[in-house]
């Protein structure tokens, strides 16, 4: 990921396993823009494939920061284990508010725990690469799922969410990035409309990363 530490996107995390976009993504994707901000400041549910009820809302200011954060150290523990030194595989609470603060932060709850989260950055707080430092890209970071829940369409929800908003919010390019050693993920990412824009290289990684990025439909003019 391009680690917040210097403004960057926190791009790089995601940590969801997912599969073929689910049905619950597929009905998120009808929903218009406005609609889905609208729908996330109230909070819905909807099923997903193993019949989970999840709520999926905007982060309040009365969530487990510290919870969030053993998420994501859960979530990206595999990556972890296979040498891959993402910055939401250790970070500490205060990162990961400092992260949250740069833009706006969906997550998936089931019985009061959340079990997914993601985060939008604003446009002006994505930056550390030529294509980053465009004044018309956003970018996704600290996506994360429960491993128990990974499979199940949370991620593929949290991902069509993050973009409506994005789309709402006016953002021309929708950004994010990962090791180019997570097949999976750029599998992932490349599945659902994301191109490949440049390589990158920051210190607090040990490895190359792929900026990929989409262009989103109903463009506007682009919230700071």
């Amino acid at each position: 990921m391009a680690p917040e530490v210097h403004g960057r996107s926190a791009g790089g995390d995601l940590a969801t396993d997912e599969g073929a976009v689910g049905e619950a993504a597929v009905r998120a994707v009808g929903r218009s823009a406005g609609g889905a901000v609208e729908s996330l400041r109230n909070g819905f549910v909807r099923t997903d494939r193993r019949g989970v009820e999840i709520l999926y809302r905007f982060l309040s200011p009365a969530d487990d920061v510290g919870a969030i954060t053993d998420l994501l150290h859960k979530a990206y523990a595999p990556l972890a284990e296979a040498g891959l030194h993402y910055v939401a595989s250790h970070q500490s609470p205060e990162v990961t508010r400092r992260r949250m603060a740069k833009g706006d932060t969906i997550v998936a709850v089931v019985e009061g725990h959340i079990v997914g989260v993601v985060t939008l950055a604003r446009t002006s707080t994505t930056e550390g690469s030529p294509f980053y430092n465009r004044l018309d890209v956003a970018s996704i970071g600290q996506f994360a799922v429960e491993p128990a829940l990974q499979g199940a369409g949370v991620g593929s929800t949290l991902l069509e969410l993050v973009e409506e908003l994005a789309v709402a919010r006016g953002v021309v390019e929708l950004a994010l990035d990962t090791s180019e050693q997570a097949e999976h993920l750029v599998r992932f990412y490349t599945s659902r409309g994301y191109r490949f824009i440049e390589f990158a290289r920051w210190p607090e990684v040990n490895y190359r990363s792929i900026i990929f990025a989409k262009q989103l439909s109903g463009r506007g003019t682009a919230t700071a």
